[in-house]
């Protein structure tokens, strides 16, 4: 143990080490007392202790309603605790609720079952080509040949199908080409549904048919025309056409199946809808609408 000294000078004992325990710790206090009294930002103690005075002499003179104080925030003063020491609090723990389905609880639990799937779908791929008329001399007979692509309604029985179809249809035969209409050419894009009777067999299938068809009819003027626009102009026209349209329901049955491929006919009656002007706004006079009948002949390739 070291020796205890005096100080010469001094009139006072030596100062041994619990004395410097005792006071190295009062100082320690000494500045966390100005340390805290340095903190800025919170309210005072002082005004907690009168907030709490007035609330509870409030209670006290009737102010409470089945154990329950009416004062909110908006009538009390709000304190504030300073930043450096404000009290940390936790969050709130989330509780996840897990309906029991009756597993022991051996761990991770993984759900295995699976929808089943349906059957892939059925696509096709069609080309058509047939002639039909009617009655109005304009239109007295034509060509017609399309390309349709579609596909097998999904849980049919493979008794739907629905497809787009693009065509074209020649005019044979044409009452106003003298006139100076030349080469008239109809060029349509439409929609359709087939209904069969049966699911796919090898042999003959019956079918209904159902479709729409919009399209224009062009020609070919003799030979060009001065046509005057709403602004005055006059244009040298060379060609026309108005737009079209047809709705047509039929019958068909597909002949025979090899493989994924069949081969069949159909029959079609409809109207020729014309719209009342040209392209270049003359009034069309000559086309009027017209019930028509087709037939025709297809080779269709399903994809399965």
């Amino acid at each position: 143990m070291r020796a205890r000294r005096w100080i010469p000078g001094f009139d006072a004992r030596p100062v041994g080490t619990r004395e410097t325990v005792v006071l190295t710790a009062l100082a320690a206090l000494l500045l966390a007392g100005c340390a805290s009294s340095r903190r800025g930002g919170g309210s005072l103690l002082s005004e907690a202790s009168r907030e709490a005075a007035r609330s509870s002499h409030h209670r006290h003179e009737g102010d409470q309603d089945h154990g329950r104080d009416h004062d909110t925030p908006k009538k009390r003063k709000v304190l504030h605790a300073a930043p450096e020491v404000r009290r940390h609090r936790e969050p709130a723990p989330v509780v996840v609720v897990v309906e029991d389905d009756g597993y022991a609880d051996d761990g991770p639990r993984y759900d295995t079952r699976r929808e089943p799937a349906g059957p892939p779908t059925t696509y096709f791929l069609r080309l058509s080509g047939g002639g039909g008329g009617s009655d109005r001399p304009e239109l007295d007979a034509w060509n017609c040949v399309s390309v349709e692509g579609g596909a097998v309604v999904p849980g049919s029985d493979g008794r739907i199908q629905a497809g787009v179809d693009l065509g074209a249809a020649p005019i044979r035969k044409n009452g106003y080409a003298a006139a100076g209409l030349t080469d008239p050419l109809e060029l349509t894009a439409g929609v359709n549904l087939r209904y069969y009777t049966g699911p796919p067999r090898s042999g003959p299938r019956p079918y209904a048919l159902l479709g729409f068809r919009a399209g224009l009819l062009h020609w070919d003027y003799a030979s060009t025309l001065p046509i005057e626009d709403e602004w005055g102009n006059v244009n040298w026209v060379g060609d026309d056409f108005v737009n079209s349209w047809t709705p047509y329901v039929g019958a068909g049955v597909d002949l025979f199946t090899a493989g994924q491929t069949s081969v069949g006919a159909s029959v079609a009656a409809g109207m020729k809808v014309f719209s009342p002007y040209t392209n270049e706004g003359l009034r069309n006079d000559l086309f009027k609408d017209a019930g028509y009948v087709e037939m025709r002949i297809d080779v269709a390739w399903l994809s399965r």
